[in-house]
C-alpha cells in the first residue's frame, strides 16, 4: 500500500531486487534526491498508531535457535506505515 500512494503523490519508487537489504523500497522526491524507506504494518491504539521500529529474526543451527532483534538506525531514512483501520 505505500508503494501506490507514494505514486500518487507524486514520488518515483523504486524496488530493490533481492531481501537482503534493510529497506524495501526508495522513493525519488522533486529534486532526485533518494530516500531509504522500510514499510511496516501498524495497529491503531486509538490516539496514534503503533509499529515495531526494529526487525527481528530467528536462526536454527545444529538443533539450536537464536533469536534477537536489529535496530533500523542508520540504515534507513524515513518509515512507511500501513495501518488497515485508517487508511
Amino acid at each position: 500500500m505505500p508503494m501506490a500512494k507514494f505514486v500518487e503523490i507524486g514520488y518515483g519508487v523504486l524496488k530493490p531486487l533481492g531481501d537482503n537489504l534493510r529497506y524495501d523500497l526508495a522513493i525519488e522526491d522533486a529534486d532526485g534526491k533518494l530516500w531509504k524507506i522500510q514499510c511496516k504494518t501498524g495497529r491503531s491504539k486509538g490516539e496514534y498508531i503503533e509499529f515495531k521500529t526494529v526487525s527481528y529474526y530467528y536462526h536454527t543451527r545444529a538443533g539450536r535457535t537464536t533469536n534477537g532483534h536489529k535496530s533500523y538506525h542508520g540504515q534507513i531514512d524515513y518509515f512507511a506505515v500501513y495501518c488497515r483501520e485508517t487508511k
